[in-house]
């Protein structure tokens, strides 16, 4: 006999393929958990990146005029918002899902708030520019601009994982 189950790897990293021979009744039982895990695992995900990429949609379309805000607010940018999908696409999945904001300046930015002293916001422009300020805990501030290239930097990351530990955010 030989059974093939697909673990999923929700998107992080490529998929893991479980190939089994097993004759024994053993193996064959083994081979049925995984296709049960698998199966179950697959109707309980939930991935918060497709909720937040249509908030961000949701978003432009309401900003998409300039004075949005009543105060001369620029219109969201188009490449801004392709941007903050883009950036918001390549979040690894265990992070907490950040909240979309629009920026008056016509960027896009997404923040992480958990609480007095607990927050990170980064704001993604057009060209990919991402301007980062967060207070982190314990008295720790961070900020800086990266820009959005093949992966979202090093610094963002940490600073977001750092913030979710800090404030006692469960991964």
């Amino acid at each position: 006999m030989t059974a093939v189950a697909y673990v999923p790897s929700f998107l992080e990293p490529p998929p893991i393929y479980a190939h089994s021979n097993a004759a024994s009744q053993l193996g064959q039982t083994v081979s049925a958990l995984l296709l049960d895990f698998t199966a179950h695992a697959r109707s309980t995900a939930t991935d918060w990146r497709t909720k937040i990429n249509a908030s961000i949609e949701e978003i432009a379309s309401e900003c998409r005029t300039a004075n949005w805000d009543g105060h001369g607010a620029s219109p969201i940018d188009r490449e801004a918002k392709a941007q903050a999908q883009r950036f918001v696409d390549l979040l690894p999945f265990h992070l907490p899902a950040p909240e979309a904001i629009p920026d008056p300046d016509g960027e896009l930015a997404l923040s992480w708030d958990f609480g007095p002293g607990h927050v990170f916001t980064v704001s993604v422009s057009g060209e990919g520019a991402l301007t980062y300020a967060g207070l982190l805990g314990g008295g720790i501030k961070r900020h800086g601009v990266e820009q959005l290239n093949g992966d979202i930097p090093r610094i963002i990351l940490q600073s977001i994982d750092e913030l979710r530990q800090r404030a006692g955010v469960a991964a």
